[in-house]
């Protein structure tokens, strides 16, 4: 119904400025209304809303509680009885979809204490740089390219006899492993773990839930592995403004700048926060609960799958200078490799110094205003600088846009030796052209 209206700029430039988020709103942003309102985290809500919610949105979060939600005035008692129905009908609806910025994860069963769930991620075609969410455009072959990479290592640390949380990849509503796969798909199935959210009371979260628990959920922390630090890391900001010290990461000396460490860095960050944080390694294991003996196998299980990793890219001329690991416990609180690894988005890879995968984004981003304007917000208000940011990012040049779908494309098929991803160039040319571009 807007869409016509929106290719007018000037029409467009109006109605965003009476917008305070500053951009239009997508179907996500309805859905996220609802599935809070048929959710328990809305029982409180008692008051007046004089506020008619008229859903048409394809979104699997709320097809079901479309038509409980559609034209309804919420007030006094009336809110709690469509409350009520929304979430009886949701709950009728098992295979709930969980939009991220990046993938989305269908829920087939739901974890509970006892039991690990059902769940498949759907890899999308979109990206995020700078924690911004959703960008305006998607990389095409994207979502196919990390499922298939990301299957490949998980396969590879199973025959290890490594725990994660993976099933197999779905091919025509059908679980496969990797060799039995016909061509490409970009869903995936997982065991599903709970996820247990830290209560933010005024400014702090408070992690004690997770003292009492004892297995079958997602370990509230990120662990980070670099085995180089670039000059803009932010090892170095915190190294200067006193947060940490050498020896907080296992350095005898002040680290250099885009040199190979002695020996990585592990490195580890809150999860589950608005805006996720360092930690020390003592504050970490405090928040999650963790035991002397457990940060010592999750430090052990990190630089394991550091250096399958860097093995394997290597094959394709890639350095691998850093990356992620999520980690959760099964019911008999063993450690269990969750979300994805050893993919371009999980990773920073340069090839002769030149960042690959998104990175080429975020260079590409940080020489535009929105960026600036994202660190002024940030500065401001660390937990809402989102929604006081004065600007928002503009779509990628289609030239550098293709470009940085070939290189996933190219690294699937050449890290997995099968050529997934037809008529794609030699990953190597297209970095080359990625470096005349942004003239690196």
């Amino acid at each position: 119904m807007t869409k016509n209206l929106l290719e007018d700029e000037k029409v467009k430039a109006a109605l965003l400025a009476m917008i305070p988020y500053g951009r239009i709103g997508k179907p996500n942003d309805i859905a996220n209304v609802v599935a809070f309102l048929a959710s328990d985290e809305s029982e409180y809500i008692t008051g007046f809303w004089d506020v008619f919610i008229t859903l048409r949105v394809s979104n699997p979060t709320v097809e079901k509680a479309e038509a409980k939600f559609q034209k309804v005035t919420w007030n006094g008692r009336k809110i709690k009885k469509y409350q009520n129905a929304a979430k009886e009908a949701l709950e009728k609806d098992d295979q709930r979809c969980k939009m991220g910025s990046v993938k989305d994860l269908k829920i087939l069963k739901r974890a509970t204490p006892d039991n690990l769930g059902q769940a498949r991620f759907i890899f999308s075609d979109r990206y995020s740089v700078f924690d911004w969410g959703e960008m305006p455009d998607h990389i095409h072959y994207k979502g196919a390219a990390i499922a298939l990479l990301g299957a490949y290592f998980f396969e590879k640390l199973q025959d290890l006899g490594i725990l994660t949380h993976y099933v197999g990849l779905v091919e025509d509503e059908i679980v496969k492993k990797l060799s039995e796969i016909k061509k490409p798909t970009n869903v995936m199935e997982i065991k599903l773990l709970r996820v247990i959210r830290p209560e933010l009371k005024g400014n702090r979260y408070d992690y004690s839930i997770y003292r009492s628990e004892k297995g079958g959920f997602l370990i509230p922390l990120e662990v980070i592995y670099r085995n180089s630090l670039p000059l803009g890391s932010s090892v170095f900001r915190r190294l200067r403004d006193g947060d940490i010290k050498p020896a907080d990461l296992g350095l005898d000396r002040e680290p250099v700048p885009n040199r190979k460490l002695d020996r990585p860095i592990l490195d580890v960050s809150t999860k589950l926060e608005i805006t996720d944080r360092y930690l020390t390694w003592a504050e970490a294991q405090q928040i999650s609960g963790l035991s002397d003996d457990e940060i010592i196998k999750l430090k052990n299980l990190t630089n394991t799958v550091n250096d399958i990793i860097t093995e394997e890219f290597s094959k394709t001329g890639l350095v691998n200078e850093d990356g992620k690991i999520e980690v959760g416990f099964d019911q008999k609180r063993r450690l269990m490799l969750v979300d994805v690894l050893g993919t371009l988005d999980e990773c920073r890879f340069t090839f002769d110094g030149l960042p690959v995968s998104k990175e080429i984004a975020r260079v590409y981003y940080r020489n535009t205003a929105w960026y600036q304007a994202t660190e002024v917000a940030k500065k401001k208000d660390r937990q809402r600088w989102k929604n006081i940011c004065r600007l928002s990012p503009e779509p990628l040049p289609p030239k550098l846009k293709l470009l940085i779908s070939q290189i996933y494309c190219a690294c699937t098929n050449e890290i997995i030796e099968n050529e997934w991803f037809k008529d794609v160039p030699p990953l190597k040319d297209i970095l080359k052209e990625i470096k005349e571009i942004l003239q690196i």
